[in-house]
């Protein structure tokens, strides 16, 4: 008696190795996604000196950068509409945030879907505004989120006062 299983089973297997290539829709989540952030001014004086003027206000622009290298498109999703997210935070206390861009706002609560064209680049930015009184003299990095894939950059800046 033969075991006509067999056939069967080749066949399972061939379809198997046919479509597992596509299994990710085209997407390399592994990587070729090159991620950036940039702080303007980055370090940066401010002017604590005492007086009848109420403490003055600065601010920081971080621009978040993500450039899809590869020879197709990157089509992802985030589980609501923050695609991104930037936290700032001090350089010795990463766990203490002085700052989060999101907190506060509010979010749609829908699939939003990302996507960059091969070898271009999509960008967001986030202003953080702050007063003297709001943080010490120090060195901060600040880290921003692709949320799509969680991946994050970083840049560090250091606050420092007039003398």
């Amino acid at each position: 008696m033969q075991n006509r299983s067999w056939p069967r089973f080749a066949v399972v297997i061939a379809l198997a190795g046919l479509l597992l290539p596509f299994s990710s829709s085209g997407q390399d989540k592994s990587g070729l996604l090159k991620y950036s952030l940039k702080a303007t001014p980055g370090n940066m004086q401010v002017n604590r000196m005492p007086g009848t003027n109420p403490p003055r206000s600065y601010q920081e622009t971080f621009s978040f950068v993500v450039t899809d290298t590869r020879r197709t498109d990157y089509k992802g999703s985030a589980p609501s509409c923050k695609t991104f997210d930037v936290e700032v935070a001090p350089v010795d206390a990463p766990d203490q945030p002085v700052w989060v861009w999101s907190k506060g706002q509010q979010f749609c609560q829908h699939v939003t879907p990302v996507s960059i064209p091969a070898g271009k680049s999509w960008q967001e930015t986030a202003v953080w505004k702050f007063t003297t009184a709001d943080l010490k003299d120090g060195k901060y990095r600040a880290v921003a989120t692709f949320v799509p894939d969680n991946s994050k950059a970083s840049v560090d800046f250091e606050i420092t006062s007039v003398q």
